[in-house]
C-alpha cells in the first residue's frame, strides 16, 4: 500500500496534480484496510519525501517560495477568472471525436473489452481448451 500511495504522490505532484483522481479507489481501499491513522502517515510520508524536492528547487530558481502543484490548482480550479479562451472552448462531442482520431482502432477494441472480461468470466474455460490444441 505504501509504494501505491507513493506512486499517487509522485504522479500528482511532479506530474501533473489531477492526476491525484486516480489515486481515489487506492486511497479508499488504504483507509478502509490500513485505517486512518496509517493513511495518514503514508500520505505525510509521500508528501515530505516527494514535495520538500520540488520547493526546495522551484524556489530556487524563482527566488521565492513555489509550490508549483498548489499554484497549478489554485489557477485552473479556484481562481475567479475561469480562463477558458486561454485553451480554447470545444463543443462536448470534440473529445469524443479526437479520441477517435487519436486512438483508432484502439477505441473500439477498448471499449468492448469491459464487455470480453464480463462473458468471459461468466463462461466455462474448458470450453476454449480447443483451441490451444
Amino acid at each position: 500500500f505504501m509504494a501505491a500511495v507513493g506512486f499517487i504522490a509522485a504522479s500528482t505532484l511532479i506530474a501533473w496534480p489531477f492526476s491525484a483522481a486516480l489515486g481515489i479507489p487506492i486511497a479508499l481501499h488504504t483507509l478502509y484496510a490500513r485505517g486512518l491513522l496509517r493513511f495518514v502517515a503514508f500520505g505525510l510520508l509521500w508528501l515530505v519525501v516527494i514535495l520538500a524536492p520540488i520547493v526546495l528547487i522551484d524556489s530556487y530558481y524563482y527566488g521565492r517560495i513555489v509550490v508549483a502543484p498548489l499554484n497549478i490548482v489554485l489557477y485552473n480550479v479556484l481562481s475567479g477568472d475561469t480562463s477558458s479562451q486561454l485553451y480554447g472552448t470545444e463543443p462536448w462531442y470534440y473529445y469524443l471525436l479526437n479520441l477517435s482520431l487519436n486512438f483508432n482502432i484502439a477505441l473500439p477494441l477498448a471499449l468492448l473489452l469491459p464487455l470480453a472480461v464480463l462473458i468471459l468470466s461468466r463462461t466455462d474455460s474448458s470450453k476454449f481448451a480447443y483451441l490451444l490444441y
